[in-house]
């Protein structure tokens, strides 16, 4: 079975229902309730998830409830009570922090929060990294990382229809 590290970009996507690249995430999100994938997060990207929709409240994109929904959809689906999906939710501990460092010096990562996407996908074993940020797919596809962790962009039909492939 392949494991998919899902980057905040998509994961977000699973709850805004004009979000550009909603379909290929749900998608993926289809495997895993077919059992030919597990998902997996870092504790961050839950971090990252409240303070997206904390900002769209902020910019007056989002309301108080609309923003409640969509947090309480997140809650849901990590807490495995809307979906019945294999999702595996990684912690982020004192080692994860250190070992993203050099993984953000070895491959060039701009990005802090990158590094440690990219970090805790590869000690998780994940085969697949999804992203919709193209620089981040580039600098994976780049690096000697990709070996191990295949870069999806969202975007890319061909990366999507080798993801989804059985």
């Amino acid at each position: 079975m392949k494991t998919i590290y899902l980057d905040t970009n998509v994961f977000l996507k699973l709850f805004f229902e004009e979000a550009l690249g909603k379909e290929q995430a749900e998608e993926i999100i289809f495997l895993a309730k077919q059992n030919k994938a597990t998902i997996a997060i870092s504790q961050w990207v839950l971090n990252e998830c409240v303070a997206a929709v904390e900002k769209k409240k902020k910019e007056g994109k989002m309301g108080d409830r609309e923003a409640s929904e969509v947090l309480t959809g997140i809650a849901d689906l990590v807490e495995g009570q809307i979906e019945e999906i294999s999702l595996s939710l990684y912690p982020i501990t004192e080692q994860v922090i250190i070992g993203s460092r050099a993984t953000m010096m070895e491959i060039n990562c701009e990005y802090a929060t990158d590094a440690l996407h990219l970090y805790v996908a590869d000690k998780a074993n994940c085969n697949y990294f999804v992203t919709a940020d193209n620089t981040l797919y580039i600098t994976l596809s780049r690096s000697r990382l990709k070996m191990k962790l295949i870069p999806i962009n969202l975007f890319n039909d061909i990366d999507m229809s080798r993801l989804l492939a059985a």
